[in-house]
């Protein structure tokens, strides 16, 4: 199995999808001790896929925004199968959120404490 991150971090990637920093460490943590590899700061650039369904596809790789990967890393990935998981954002932008007091994290997500409560005490 092989794990494709935008992110050069995976905790990070783990963390947009809303998971606490601790919890997203011990899975990551959990993912490399089970032989899953991980290619951080890559994405799909292309996918050829045979025309013998038993042989695998191959799924061209590039950098986190398109380009070359840097050297040494992988490149393609050849698979017998691929799932996309694209991941959430979130839509708090025009909620003015800033007026009612309510912070917010570089992702957008609204930040509560260990009680959940926001940053608002009302």
């Amino acid at each position: 199995v092989t794990l494709l991150i935008r992110d050069n971090v995976p905790r990070n990637a783990l963390m947009k999808i809303g998971l606490d920093k601790d919890v997203a460490s011990a899975l990551l943590a959990d993912i490399v001790r089970s032989g899953i590899n991980i290619e951080r700061g890559a994405q799909l650039k292309s996918i050829t896929v045979p025309k013998n369904p038993l042989s695998p596809m191959t799924i061209e790789l590039e950098a986190k925004g398109g380009g070359a990967r840097p050297a040494g890393t992988a490149t393609e990935v050849k698979c017998d199968c691929y799932l996309a998981a694209v991941g959430r954002q979130a839509n708090t932008a025009k909620l003015n959120l800033d007026a009612a007091g309510i912070e917010t994290d570089e992702y957008g997500c609204i930040s509560v404490s260990s009680k959940l409560q926001t940053s608002n005490p009302k």
